[in-house]
Formats: structure tokens, C-alpha cells, sequence
């Protein structure tokens, strides 16, 4: 007791000497604050700008802010100068959900000094900020407020500390709840033990939260313990070292459970254990665990050492750390060999970027573990198939410590796979329908054949009775004798009739067997159906084609011969039998070569022969035969051997007498040599252009024409194309190839050709082209002609008819203008003298004279001739041309024709600007001898003008109903000087 009461003494002394310590250092601190507020207001005022904090000062209303720290801008984000502008401006950043009980704050606690707020403000980038606003009233020496300052500070991130704390202590207290510990304190004088915690749940029992009896917990613990915890309570007080260690306890209930301690041991100024503290957590979970994990190695190890699929321990630092046996089976290797190996070594090469990815994947933390197929190479060579697993284990920055790789040969599945694809591929793709029913009918099975002969899918069949789609031409007797012969057999073949979805009818050759059970029993039918329509129409088709080439042997316009290997003639049809003279009857059964091709006079025949049958094929040849009357035909022959077994058993030949081919060709021969005499005599170019090779050869005459030497002409076109004028150039050779390219027989062209001297010669070309019996052209065979001297003479001609039309026009020019004066003195002049005399005439009548009959006959004529004289003025110039245009006149002009001759008249012109006077005049000069010659000689009907501008031309076309008349004729007459129409048109 006595020690008690001086431990106690001693803590109070030790408590009352950090009291004085204190007081001592707040007096120090009062001083010290006293001193500093003595300083000057410049002092305070860099104080206040300097530090962190916002320190503010306003009037008591608030109506009006006196001063803010620059720490205002760096917290609310805002210039300080807004605020002194609009004092409000404060409030308006405070939080929406802050805003109000802010504001009744300030109100009401600030001029009191009972104001300390914290609130949050969002800036103005729209980050949001926790502040702690206090504020302390100003009195004066009256007792009145008259200012209030305060000092705003930023406690975001005290804030974000708080909350972070407060998380953390949740999470301890549900890691203690969890975890289902305790603490104690253990007073070693009194022996009294405090508990606080989950005691009661750890020990199962509602122990007291403190005693005095450490005897009634050392009953509790498990009796194989009990020594050992008593003897570690007894090593406190022999060292300062930590209390631990783990013991059991049995709970009332008889459940054995495992705890772990560790307590301090505190001691007095004498060294002597006073107190233990310590914690106490009930690790029954994580021993069982233990034993769980120490079982799971073993069982590990078991599994490593003994298991059925290879595998291995490997990190990215030190590689290939561990390997099983199975391992080392499945790859070839001892272990130490294989310890030595990179996984890269034995990877195939063509599986290795996969690999490598995936594993990458794992290093980079995207995914903790893989499995794929991949293939190995083992130290044999052998390439094998196998499935890896590869899970990774992680230090605590995430990095990869150890891979585990799990290796499993799939070799042989892979093998029977392949078999298994390549047997349901077979099925699959088998051109014979495979169905398979069950024992009633109902279709299990239906490949793509099946889909392609019959038409319905294997989705649209499965599940269904064999009978409803697919119709067989079967009687019932029929059907009932093939389940029948499948019974009996177990098997069942058959031709027969089916039904496309589509309605057609197909042959079908099946081939049904029976599947059976350990019993017998039929369980289902399989059928391989095999489309044989196509053979069914080749057997009909060869049928027919049999008899058709029978008939076409004997029908058939050249000769067909088949012999065996004898020569002896089997086939000998009616056309051999027109051009030898004998007959078949004659030749049945003799050899070929003692008829009418003798070894002897033909030799050669039968040497082709003899190689045609060792299996040389001479597609085609030609021989001579002798006919019964002793002429000499020439035959072409097309031959083919007819096999058995790889051996010819006989040939079949097709021939065609080319007796007078043969007689053209030497008529042909004799033709080419007067070609080329012809070519050597002829001054003319004469050209042969070979368009396979593209070779051209001229005769001597090119030479001499042109003026070059053999050595300067080129082989091949060029010494053509590179001669021909640049600006003909492109239209010549544009219009020769399309006229080969067309099928054209024919070309020509007229062009300047380059002598050797540089001069020009203007030519006449003429071409032929000679096709092959396809019809492809083959060469072209042509004559250049030297026409300079002609196109000269006609340049001569048509500079000449230029002048001539020159004068015509002149001319024409000259007869318009005699023209107009004609017609005007006829109008102005006669037609005035006319008119006076009409007058006087008139005049004369009333005055009565006594013959009044004679003097209306006078008016009358002089009226006819006024009418001639208008009418003569209006055909030499008609004004309205001068006046109106060629449309208006034309049109004037066919309306007045027409109505004097009783005939229809049809104008059509497309509208005009108006043409140059003497092409009017022309036009209209040209229609009026047209419309003269229509009313004399045409006894028509019907008469029509249409003129049509097109581009630069002018098109006028006048049309009749008449009779007609021969412009060859007329033209001979014109040029002979008796009719001049056509001429002056």
C-alpha cells in the first residue's frame, strides 16, 4: 500500500511540475504577444499580407469591406479590388447549400464575437474549397462596435485529412470487429485485469470485462498450453522484451480455439514490472488457414512432383526455377537440361508473337494470367500440341515475382481432332446425301449434300419425319419389302425416284443400313443417297448419242476409218466409200495398209501409223491414198486412239480430201511467183506487213521510188510510220488499225510519205487483209502509189474553181445589181407612163365617147401591163429581201407560186439572224429556179421549202410530189449548153 501511495505521489508531482512549465511558458507567450502588438501598423499591415490566411475587416452593417489580405485572390480565386467594389460579391461564391446559414451567421454572431463558420466556397474555374471564417468585434472606448475584422482560412485540405481519418478509424473499428480482438490491461501488483473488446465472443463465455484472478483464465487455456503461457507470464518480470505468443483455449462449449497475445510491460523507477498492456485476437481462421495452406503445399507438391500435366515455376529475373517430371516427359528433357532452357527456345517459332504478347500483358499488370494453345519443339524435333495456363504471382508494387505454368499435352487429341474434323468434313462434304433417322423415321442427321440434291436445310429437316419433304416414287409393297430386306440383311440398295422442294424429279441411287443396339435392336437407319439424275440423263444421252453417231458416221460428209492395231478396218462409213469406190462389204475385215495404202508406196503412212499407236499423237496428218480405179486423193486425217486399260485397242480417224487444197496450193505457189515477178516489174511500192511479228517487207520499187538505200530501211514498221508526215501521222495509223481491228478486208488512205532527200511525195495506199480461219487477221499485203503529180494537177483545178466561183459571185453580184435597175425603171418608169395612160384613158371614158367598148379593152390591157410590169419588178428584185430577210421571202414567195399554180404549199425555217446580202440573194436565186422548174415540169401536188441552219451550214431543201426527172441526164444537158437550170443553181 505504502508503494502505491508513493507511485501516486510521484505521478501528481510529475503532473503538477509540467503544470508550472506551462503556466511559465503562457506567461512567456503573453509577453511575447504583448510586445509584438506594440509594433507599428505598417508591421501589422505586411504581417497581414504575408501571411496564408485572408484577414478582412468591414464595418459593423457590412455594408462596406475596409480591408482584405491578398491571400483573398490566391483561396476565393477573386481580385480583391471586386470585392471592395461590390461587397456582396463574398456571398455570392459561399456554396448554394452553405449560403444561407452563412449569412444568418454573419448577421447575427459576428458583432458579438460568436462567429466562427466554416462553409465552402466554389471558385471560379468551379473547384470547390472548405473555409473557416472567424470574426472578433472592434469596440471603441464607448463599448460600441464599430468595425469587425476576421480571418478566413482554407481547411480543404484539414478537411480532406478529417475525412481520410475518419475513414480510417471506421475501418479499424470494423477490423477489429472483424477480426474479433480484445485489448487488456494487466495490473501485475493486484493481479485485477481490464478487458475491453470483443473478450466475450473470443473466449465464449461472458467472461468479465475485469477480475483479479489470473488463475480462472489459466483454466481456460487448452491443458497441452497451459504451462507454456504460465511460464511466458512469469518471463515479464526477467525481461523487458515483448510479451507474445500463441496458445489454445477451450471454450465451454468444447471448441478449441487459437489465440494470439502481445503485451508491453511497464516498470516503476526500481525496475519492477508494474503493468501489462497488450492486445489479444482470437487467430483461429488464419491457423486453420495455416494448416490449410501447409496441406495445400503438400498437396501441391504432390501435385507438382506426381501430376498429370507438366509444370513449372519461372520468374521474369531468374527464369526457369522449378519443373515437374511430367514436365520433363512431355518435352524431352532431364530436369537439368530443361532448367537450363528459355521458354523462347522452346516455343514454336510460329506460335512465339502470341505467346510473347500475352505474356507481356501480364508484365504490364493488363491481365493477371493466360491460357491458350500453343505448340513446343521437343529435343527430338517432334512438334507437339499442348494447352498452357500461366497465372503470375505479385509483389506488393504490382511487379511479377513468379509465373506458374501449367503444360498439358494435347497431342494425340489434337490428332484425333484433325481426324475427327477431317471424317465430319468427309461427311459434311461428301457429294452423297447422308441422312440418319431414328427407329421412327425422324431425320437426326442431314449433311450439305443432302441440302444441295434435295434442297431443304438441315434446319428446316431436323426433328422431322423422313416422309413429310422428302416423296419417293415407292409403292407401299415396294416400301415394305425394302424395311423388310433391312431386317433380314441390314443393309438395302435401291434405285428410285425422288422429289426436289422445288418439284422436280430426281434419281436417286441409296445405299440404307441398320444401327443396331447390344441387343439388336434397330435403333436408326443411315442412307448414303447419291444423285445419279445427270448419270441417268448421260446414260439416255449416250444412248441417243449412240444412235446419233451411228447415223452420223454413215451421214457424215467426210471420212471416218477405225482400225485396230492390225490396220485392219473396222469402221468405214458411206463418204469413205464415195471418194475410194469401194464399197463396205468390199473392205470389211482387210488391212488398211495392202488397200489403199500400201507399206510399200507409202511407207511413211505406216511408220505415223505405228507411232500413233505407241501413244505419239499425231493430232493431224496428211497422205495420198489410192482409190479402186487407181487415182491418187490426198486425205487430211484427224486421228485419236481408243485405250483399254492404259493399252490402244484401237484408232478412230476423221478425214477430209484435200485433193483439190492440194491443186490450189500449187496454183497458190505459181500465184506467188507471179507476185513476185509482178512486184519486181511494178513502179508501185508493193508492201507485205507480217502483224504477228510485226515485220514489213517492200519491194525494190520502194527504193527506187523514194530514194533509199537497203541499209536505211528498217525491218519492221517503223520504216513505214517513222517516214509518214507528222501531221497525217496519227490519222493514218488510227484509221489502218481500226480498219484490222474491225474484221475490215480493205484499207486506204491518202498521206505524204518522206523521201530519203527530205521532200514529201503525196500517196495513194492501198491495203488488203489476209484472216486466218478464225477470222483473226494474220498479215496485210498492200501497193503504195505515188499520186504527187495528180494531187498537184488537182490543187491546179481547184484553185482554178476557186477563181472560177470568185468570178461567179462577181458575176452574180453584176446581174443582181442590173437587176434592181431593171426593176426599178420598170416600176418607177414604165409603171408611171402606164398609170398616166390609165388616167388618160379614164378620163376619155367620162367623157362618153361613142365607142365605150374599145376603150374598157384598152384600159383592161394597159391594167394587164401595169400587173406584168409589178410582177416582172418583183421577180427581177424582190424588195422584201432587201427589206425583210430570206425567211419572209422565201415564204412570200412559195405562197405566191403555189396559189398561181394551184398547188400545196409546206414551209418550215429555223429563225435566222440575218445572212450576208449575196448568200439572201443566193438562197433565194437557187429556191426560185427550184420553184420554176416544180410548176412547168413536175405536174405536182404538193410543194415544199425547208431551210435548216446547222453549226456553220446552211441547208435549204425544196421538195415535190411530182414525177421527177434524171439529174444524170440533166446534168449532161446543162454541160452541153441546153439546159442551163441545174447550172445557175
Amino acid at each position: 500500500m505504502n508503494n502505491e501511495l508513493q507511485q501516486r505521489v510521484f505521478e501528481q508531482t510529475e503532473a503538477l511540475a509540467a503544470t508550472n512549465e506551462a503556466l511559465r511558458r503562457e506567461i512567456n507567450e503573453r509577453k511575447r504577444v504583448e510586445e509584438k502588438l506594440r509594433e507599428s501598423e505598417e508591421r501589422f499591415r505586411q504581417m497581414a499580407e504575408g501571411i496564408t490566411e485572408v484577414f478582412w475587416m468591414t464595418n459593423p452593417d457590412k455594408s462596406e469591406i475596409l480591408y482584405v489580405s491578398p491571400g483573398y485572390e490566391r483561396i476565393w480565386g477573386r481580385s480583391c479590388q471586386s470585392v471592395y467594389q461590390e461587397p456582396t460579391t463574398w456571398i455570392d461564391a459561399i456554396h448554394p447549400d452553405d449560403r444561407e446559414r452563412v449569412l444568418r451567421s454573419a448577421k447575427s454572431n459576428q458583432v458579438c464575437g460568436c462567429y466562427d463558420e466554416e462553409y465552402r466556397i466554389i471558385r471560379p474555374e468551379g473547384s470547390i474549397r472548405w473555409i473557416r471564417d472567424r470574426a472578433f468585434p472592434v469596440r471603441d472606448p464607448s463599448g460600441q462596435v464599430y468595425r469587425v475584422t476576421g480571418i478566413a482560412e482554407d481547411i480543404t485540405g484539414r478537411k480532406r485529412s478529417d475525412a481520410a481519418l475518419k475513414e480510417s478509424e471506421e475501418r479499424l473499428r470494423m477490423a477489429i470487429d472483424a477480426s474479433r480482438m480484445y485489448t487488456w490491461d494487466w495490473n501485475v501488483q493486484t493481479g485485477r485485469v481490464v478487458r475491453t473488446g470483443h473478450h466475450a465472443a473470443v473466449y465464449g463465455v461472458d467472461f468479465p470485462a475485469s477480475d483479479s484472478d489470473y488463475a480462472s483464465f489459466l483454466r481456460i487455456v487448452h491443458p497441452e498450453d497451459r504451462e507454456r503461457v504460465a511460464q511466458a507470464g512469469d518471463r515479464i518480470f526477467q525481461s523487458e522484451a515483448r510479451y507474445h505468443f500463441e496458445f489454445r483455449i477451450v471454450r465451454p462449449d468444447g471448441d478449441i480455439r487459437w489465440l494470439e497475445t502481445e503485451g508491453l510491460p511497464y516498470y516503476d523507477g526500481m525496475g519492477k514490472p508494474i503493468r501489462v498492456v497488450g492486445v489479444t485476437q482470437d487467430i483461429t481462421e488464419r491457423k486453420r488457414a495455416e494448416e490449410a495452406l501447409r496441406t495445400s503445399e503438400e498437396r501441391f507438391r504432390s501435385y507438382f512432383e506426381f501430376g498429370l500435366v507438366g509444370m513449372a515455376i519461372t520468374s521474369p529475373a531468374k527464369g526457369c526455377i522449378e519443373v515437374n517430371h511430367q514436365l520433363c516427359m512431355i518435352l524431352g528433357y532431364e530436369r537439368s537440361e530443361l532448367l537450363q532452357k528459355r521458354w523462347t527456345e522452346l516455343t514454336h517459332p510460329d506460335d512465339l508473337e502470341k505467346d510473347l504478347a500475352q505474356f507481356n500483358r501480364v508484365l504490364t499488370g493488363e491481365i493477371d494470367g493466360y491460357s491458350i494453345d500453343k505448340r513446343f519443339i521437343r529435343k527430338n524435333g517432334w512438334v507437339i500440341h499442348a494447352i498452357i495456363s500461366v497465372k503470375c504471382i505479385r509483389r506488393p508494387d504490382q511487379s511479377v515475382d513468379y509465373f506458374l505454368v501449367l503444360v498439358q499435352d494435347i497431342t494425340e487429341r489434337k490428332q484425333a481432332e484433325a481426324r475427327l474434323v477431317y471424317q465430319a468434313n468427309l461427311l459434311t462434304h461428301v457429294g452423297d446425301a447422308i441422312i440418319a433417322t431414328d427407329d421412327r423415321f425422324i431425320v437426326t442427321a442431314w449433311n450439305l449434300a443432302a441440302e444441295q440434291i434435295y434442297g431443304w436445310s438441315a434446319e428446316e429437316i431436323l426433328g422431322r419425319r423422313i416422309s413429310e419433304p422428302l416423296q419417293s416414287e415407292f409403292t407401299d409393297a415396294e416400301r415394305s419389302e425394302a424395311l423388310k430386306t433391312i431386317a433380314e440383311k441390314g443393309y438395302y440398295h435401291t434405285e428410285v425416284v425422288q422429289s426436289h422442294r422445288d418439284g422436280r424429279r430426281i434419281y436417286i441411287q441409296g445405299y440404307t443400313i441398320a444401327l443396331r443396339d447390344e441387343a439388336g435392336r434397330i435403333t436408326g437407319y443411315v442412307s448414303a443417297n447419291r444423285d445419279i439424275t445427270e448419270r441417268k440423263k448421260a446414260e439416255e444421252a449416250l444412248r441417243t448419242a449412240k444412235e446419233f453417231s451411228e447415223n452420223l458416221i454413215q451421214t457424215a460428209n467426210v471420212m471416218i476409218l477405225s482400225l485396230d492395231t492390225e490396220g485392219k478396218i473396222n469402221i468405214f462409213n458411206e463418204a469413205a466409200e464415195k471418194i475410194t469406190g469401194y464399197s463396205r462389204s468390199e473392205l470389211k475385215g482387210k488391212n488398211w495398209f495392202e488397200t489403199l495404202v500400201p507399206k510399200a508406196r507409202y511407207p511413211h503412212v505406216w511408220d505415223y501409223f505405228n507411232r500413233l499407236i505407241g501413244g505419239e499423237m499425231p493430232k493431224t496428218f496428211e497422205n495420198p491414198i489410192l482409190t479402186k480405179w487407181g487415182e491418187e486423193r490426198y486425205i487430211i486425217w484427224q486421228n485419236n486412239t481408243v485405250s483399254v486399260e492404259g493399252r490402244v485397242v484401237t484408232t478412230i480417224s476423221f478425214g477430209n480430201d484435200i485433193t483439190e487444197r492440194k491443186r490450189m496450193e500449187g496454183a497458190l505457189r505459181k500465184s506467188d511467183e507471179r507476185f513476185h515477178l509482178i512486184a519486181r516489174a511494178t513502179n508501185d511500192a508493193i508492201w507485205d506487213w507480217d502483224l504477228a511479228t510485226n515485220t514489213l517487207w517492200w519491194n525494190d520499187s520502194f527504193k527506187s521510188l523514194f530514194g533509199y538505200k537497203a541499209e536505211e530501211i528498217e525491218p519492221g514498221i517503223e520504216s513505214w510510220s517513222n517516214r509518214i508526215h507528222p501531221e497525217d501521222k496519227e490519222r493514218v495509223l488510227s484509221n489502218i488499225r481500226a480498219d484490222i481491228d474491225s474484221s475490215e478486208q480493205f484499207w486506204s488512205d491518202e498521206y505524204r510519205f518522206r523521201r530519203a532527200d527530205g521532200s514529201y511525195a503525196t500517196i495513194f495506199d492501198r491495203g488488203y487483209v489476209v484472216h486466218v480461219e478464225n477470222g483473226k487477221p494474220a498479215r496485210m499485203i498492200g501497193a503504195m502509189i505515188d499520186i504527187t503529180a495528180r494531187k498537184e494537177a488537182e490543187d491546179a483545178v481547184a484553185r482554178y474553181a476557186k477563181r472560177l466561183r470568185g468570178l461567179s459571185g462577181q458575176l452574180l453580184e453584176a446581174q443582181e445589181t442590173e437587176r434592181r435597175r431593171i426593176a426599178r425603171e420598170l416600176h418607177d418608169e414604165i409603171g408611171q407612163s402606164l398609170t398616166a395612160i390609165k388616167i388618160q384613158l379614164r378620163a376619155v371614158q367620162r367623157r362618153r365617147d361613142e365607142r365605150p367598148s374599145q376603150l374598157e379593152e384598152t384600159i383592161g390591157i394597159v391594167d394587164q401591163a401595169l400587173s406584168q410590169v409589178r410582177s416582172l419588178s418583183l421577180d427581177l428584185h424582190p424588195p422584201q429581201l432587201d427589206e425583210l430577210g430570206l425567211v419572209a421571202t422565201l415564204r412570200w414567195h412559195l405562197d405566191q407560186q403555189a396559189r398561181g399554180a394551184n398547188l400545196t404549199p409546206q414551209f418550215s425555217a429555223d429563225p435566222l439572224t440575218r445572212l450576208h446580202p449575196d448568200l439572201e440573194m443566193a438562197c433565194f436565186r437557187v429556191a426560185q429556179e427550184a420553184l420554176t422548174n416544180v410548176i412547168r415540169h413536175a405536174e405536182a401536188q404538193q410543194v415544199s421549202i425547208e431551210l435548216r441552219q446547222e453549226g456553220g451550214n446552211l441547208h435549204l431543201t425544196i421538195k415535190d410530189d411530182g414525177k421527177g426527172f434524171d439529174v444524170d441526164a440533166a446534168r449532161d444537158r446543162a454541160l452541153q449548153g441546153v439546159s442551163m437550170g441545174l447550172v445557175g443553181m
